[in-house]
């Protein structure tokens, strides 16, 4: 992602309005143009990936052309291309058991790599999916797949038993290996940008939880914006304070 704004004499003490329109006008990575989102007239980057898809794929230079290691669990570790290989696998898993773009698919697990596997592979295919609290009891958990209308669901053991009373459609990770279906492409269905991608429940604290909806552009949005203010931020310090360092 090259163009970046030059820092060879950066500014200081700018408010965060000057500082983010200095970088959106002089670095194309953060150019901005308009689009209709639900029929309203709204400011969008205008060369961020299109979907959170798009996003893996265009990520891939920065892991070392996918040799880097990625994810870590135990003794087995992903490279990015092997992540990326299992996320296709589990896209097509899910399309031969019928899932397509727009469909719900509970995630029901502990912090574990299937989960961001499965995670992507949802969001790769198209469809959505929900997030299930892994501390939910049963009558949570069925109340939250009612709610959303999810078709399937994606749980390791722990949780696979609390939705067996349910009877609803579960991939267990005990199943993992024969859910994958490994293949060198993508699906190759349309991703809009303004197509849901999650849905994440909320507490409860007042009531049964709501079901918050999020798009791919808001997930690609917030990233984009986490990396603008990395340029951005030295600019608002005062003039003579070190910048700090944004690390690898």
């Amino acid at each position: 992602m090259g163009g970046i704004v030059n820092q060879n004499t950066p500014p200081r003490g700018l408010t965060l309005a000057k500082a983010a329109a200095r970088v959106v006008a002089e670095d194309p990575r953060f150019a901005v143009t308009r689009a209709t989102v639900h029929g309203i007239d709204l400011p969008v980057f205008a060369v961020a990936p299109a979907n959170l898809r798009h996003y893996l794929v265009a990520a891939r230079p920065a892991h070392g052309d996918g040799a880097a290691p990625y994810l870590t669990m135990g003794e087995q570790t992903w490279t990015y291309d092997a992540f990326l290989a299992d996320v296709r696998a589990c896209a097509a898993g899910l399309a031969a058991r019928g899932i397509r773009p727009g469909d719900r698919v509970g995630l029901a697990m502990a912090n574990r790599p299937e989960m961001l596997i499965g995670f992507m592979g949802i969001v790769s295919l198209g469809a959505v999916a929900t997030f299930l609290n892994g501390w939910w009891t049963t009558t949570e958990m069925e109340f939250a797949l009612g709610d959303s209308g999810a078709v399937l669901t994606l749980a390791d053991p722990k949780r696979a038993a609390r939705l067996a009373p349910i009877g609803a459609p579960v991939v267990t990770t005990d199943a993992w290996d024969s859910f994958l279906q490994p293949t060198d492409t993508w699906p190759e269905n349309v991703i809009a940008p303004d197509d849901d991608f999650a849905v994440m429940y909320s507490s409860g604290s007042t009531g049964t939880p709501k079901g918050v909806v999020l798009t791919h552009r808001g997930a690609v949005n917030a990233v984009w914006t986490w990396l603008m203010s990395v340029i951005y931020g030295p600019m608002m310090l005062p003039p003579g304070d070190p910048a700090p360092d944004p690390g690898p």
